[in-house]
């Protein structure tokens, strides 16, 4: 099983709530089964974790500073596809 983590998810302010973060997310869980990964993480700010969840994203573990912003890691089990 392959293990792959997200780094930095980012839309420029004047781009915001326009489904852009969503495809970019899905497009990443998409690549991510074609190349047979299994499991997804991230270290979400914690303002974000309902839009990864949204997506299938479990928070796990506690809240942590992450250059002074408070973030928890998630993660995601990608069914295997044949």
């Amino acid at each position: 099983s392959y293990h792959a983590q997200i780094g930095r998810m980012a839309v420029l302010k004047g781009y915001r709530n326009q489904h852009i973060g969503k495809a970019i997310l899905k497009s990443l869980i998409h690549q991510s089964k074609i190349e047979g990964i299994s499991r997804l993480s991230l270290h979400a700010q914690v303002s974000a974790i309902p839009f990864y969840a949204k997506l299938g994203f479990v928070a796990e573990g506690p809240i942590y500073d992450e250059a002074g912003i408070a973030h928890r890691n998630m993660i995601l089990l990608l069914a295997k596809t044949f």
